[in-house]
């Protein structure tokens, strides 16, 4: 069985890195979008810092819904990650000539 955390569809890479605010998620086999990432001080399990993920969800069905996890013991957690849209770079000229008013 290939390891998830390596392997690419066409839509998504499948990460199991601490999200950023903004992100696309998969967790609890919904998909969520991250609100807010808050690192602890400390850790309980002497494995690094956990993070605590607040999460809008993105279902029809949910809509309004919030979940707050602890990142590193989420079972199943990944970041799903879509090729984003482009930087912009410049605004149009709203003043040309030529428009109609």
């Amino acid at each position: 069985m290939p390891d998830r955390s390596q392997s690419y569809t066409n839509r998504y890479v499948w990460s199991r890195s601490v999200p950023d605010p903004g992100q696309l998620v998969e967790i609890r086999r919904r998909q969520w979008v991250v609100s807010d990432v808050k690192a602890s001080a400390f850790s309980s399990t002497g494995n690094g810092k956990q993070h605590l993920v607040t999460l809008a969800a993105l279902d029809e069905d949910s809509l309004g819904e919030s979940l707050q996890v602890l990142w590193e013991l989420e079972p199943g957690a990944r970041v799903l990650e879509r090729a984003g849209l482009p930087k912009i770079t410049g605004w149009d000229d709203t003043k040309k000539t030529g428009s109609v008013p």
